[in-house]
């Protein structure tokens, strides 16, 4: 079961999906039977990064965005403007980072323990989207980010390479290699 989310613990936007793996799978012969999970964990990262890059195949060609990579991920390509929106709507991650900092801590590990140790009850409850749509619209305009910023970010031509399903793995599988 996949959960998608879209606001992050400090109420800015952030689209993130949770996802739930029941342990019980029907076998062939009728009966039901678990999963042989050590391969599932084995290869988190792998999955993570196929996901990460089937993510923005689909902004790309369906919504026309163009990306880019960063770091072990990607961000949508645009005009200054849209970095500044982007870093003022990183609250969490910066929460997270200067505790580590405050430690002298890097490793992914002490990040992962930050993001536990610096988390805040969700504050948002059942806030309407239209409001929260119209607050973050409010914040970016004020960032300069413009509406015509935006036609530009999503006016890339639509293109479908019969090619790209491929492109998605392999990309995934090099940013893997590259951790």
């Amino acid at each position: 079961a996949a959960f998608p989310h879209s606001t992050s613990r400090t109420g800015d936007p952030q689209l993130h999906i949770h996802t739930l793996l029941v342990n019980l799978v029907g076998l062939p012969d009728g009966p039901f039977g678990a999963l042989h999970s050590p391969f599932i964990y084995g290869n988190k990262k792998l999955i993570g990064a196929y996901f990460r890059q089937l993510l923005a195949y689909k902004l790309r060609t369906q919504l026309g965005a163009q990306t880019e990579r960063n770091g072990q991920s990607f961000r949508v390509s645009g005009p200054e403007s849209l970095y500044e929106v982007s870093d003022h709507f990183s609250k969490r991650s910066k929460e997270i980072e200067k505790h580590c900092h405050d430690r002298g801590e890097r490793s992914a590990i002490a990040k992962e323990k930050a993001a536990l140790a610096t988390r805040l009850a969700k504050e948002l409850g059942d806030r309407p989207r239209r409001e929260l749509f119209e607050r973050w619209k409010a914040e970016a305009l004020a960032l300069g980010l413009t509406e015509k910023d935006i036609d530009q970010i999503l006016g890339a031509e639509l293109t479908l390479d019969p090619e790209a399903p491929k492109e998605v793995v392999e990309t995934a599988i090099e940013n893997l290699l590259q951790v």
